[in-house]
């Protein structure tokens, strides 16, 4: 059952509307001025409203305002004559869920309704979601001491407090999304949302459903309503990693979403306005790739503002041991090993490897030295730094022979899918590859395990 409020100042239409949603389960309250309708709302938990936009020119929008200032989760669907059509199709636009054109079936407010409920539903448990610890992205929970961190964390401090849209450079591994938390829950959107989507990860046609979500019967497969990732990020930030695997037609909607601040699901024609701040990740030059074509220049040009670049690790290495010693620490008793800290000779050969891993890699590596350790030190025989499945592979199968790449290709995924449990996540992780490239290889050489739940 759930409560709704009909606003309309003709009693005839507006009690045949409250018997209809009645006789449907619903609770249904009435109201004929907004005076009784600001009443109702403080003292009923109302989930949809259904408002005749004619009753007088400012009550519609006074009704989108408050709800929208105290009242945030409750659905608003205005309803008009062709005359006023204009007006309902600007409350839309103002933050109205839908509207309804006169005449009308008490069939079509059904559905509007129902779909309404839906949404609301979403969000709600969208909102949920919301709840993730921002502890982990304090400015002093950051680990390291060079130079070029802590000018990174300065700069990071300063474009927080902004509100512009931020393009993050750096390799992989360098803790890209690290630093766009730390932006999002350092300024006055942190109580909000923080939505990640990784662009690499989904093909073109999952990516726009991804993002901005389908209606119900949309096309095939769309059984159910889906609220796509912007919404659920309005009033927060939307984090888009990888942003140079998106494809032109989707940078187009995104360039179109950030130009009028407003978006169409998939199988809709209304527009929906959400507020949301842009935090992007790239490991290219999109400069390059806008020369190139692979890139939009308007697009790129919305986004350029705001650059920080995140340094390699082998370019700041007096953060190597600090992130060793919290690496260890974090290992260590999940393992249940009696590893405290690092020798001064394995030390040294970290502080000598290049790392194109990044962080990431130096974390696996870590890792990797804890399960080894014998003592309560990681010594240099407990270390793998050239410990990438292909050269384990290689060196541990001496006699191997067959130099044919796709033997090779196949047995180094197996190989790293055996050392991290078969886990897609962290096997594509530590061959440096993006999840769905992963996907796409174990498919190609008929890769299974009773752990998946379908050959994927």
């Amino acid at each position: 059952m759930s409560n709704i409020l009909v606003v309309d100042n003709e009693h005839r239409v507006r009690d045949r509307i409250i018997h209809f949603f009645q006789g449907n389960g619903h609770s249904v309250h009435g109201a004929e001025s907004i005076a009784d309708a600001v009443t109702i709302l403080q003292e009923r938990n109302i989930e949809v409203i259904i408002i005749d936009a004619d009753i007088n020119a400012g009550t519609l929008s006074d009704i989108i305002r408050i709800t929208h200032m105290d009242y945030e989760h409750t659905q608003v669907i205005a309803i008009t004559d062709s005359e006023n059509l204009q007006k309902a199709v600007m409350s839309v636009r103002e933050g109205a869920f839908d509207y309804l054109q006169k005449p009308y079936s008490v069939a079509e407010l059904y559905l509007k309704v129902e779909k309404a409920l839906e949404v609301r539903r979403l969000k709600l448990e969208a909102q949920n979601l919301r709840g993730e610890q921002p502890f982990i992205y304090r400015v002093n929970e950051f680990i390291g001491e060079s130079a070029q961190l802590k000018e990174l964390l300065k700069s990071v401090g300063k474009v927080a407090r902004a509100d512009s849209s931020v393009l993050l450079y750096g390799e992989h591994g360098t803790g890209k999304e690290l630093i766009g938390g730390l932006i999002h829950y350092n300024s006055y959107r942190k109580k909000n949302a923080f939505v990640r989507v990784n662009c690499a990860a989904l093909d073109d046609e999952l990516l726009d459903v991804e993002l901005f979500g389908h209606e119900r019967d949309a096309f095939i497969g769309a059984d159910n309503l889906r609220i796509g990732k912007l919404e659920q990020a309005d009033g927060g930030s939307l984090y888009l990693s990888d942003i140079s695997a998106m494809s032109l037609e989707t940078q187009e909607k995104l360039m179109g979403f950030l130009t009028e601040g407003t978006f169409v699901r998939a199988g809709n024609t209304h527009p929906i306005s959400v507020n949301v701040r842009l935090i992007c990740s790239t490991t290219k030059d999109l400069k390059k790739e806008v020369e190139e074509g692979r890139f939009r220049e308007d697009l790129y040009g919305q986004l350029e503002g705001v650059c920080l670049a995140l340094a390699p690790l082998r370019e700041r290495r007096d953060d190597i041991y600090p992130l060793v010693q919290f690496f260890i620490k974090k290992y260590a008793p999940e393992m249940n090993k009696k590893v405290t800290d690092i020798s001064p000779k394995a030390l040294e050969l970290l502080y000598s490897y290049s790392w194109p891993g990044n962080v990431r890699e130096l974390r696996n590596a870590v890792e990797r030295a804890v399960i080894a350790a014998e003592g309560e030190s990681v010594e240099p025989e407990d270390l793998t730094l050239e410990g990438s499945p292909a050269v384990q592979y290689l060196t541990q199968n001496s006699s191997f022979t067959n130099y044919n790449l796709e033997v090779i290709e196949k047995k180094v995924i197996e190989s790293a899918l055996r050392e991290t449990a078969y886990i897609q996540k962290n096997a594509a992780d530590l061959l440096g590859i993006s999840r769905r490239a992963l996907n796409y290889k174990i498919q190609k050489h008929g890769l299974r395990h009773a752990s998946w739940r379908r050959n994927t």
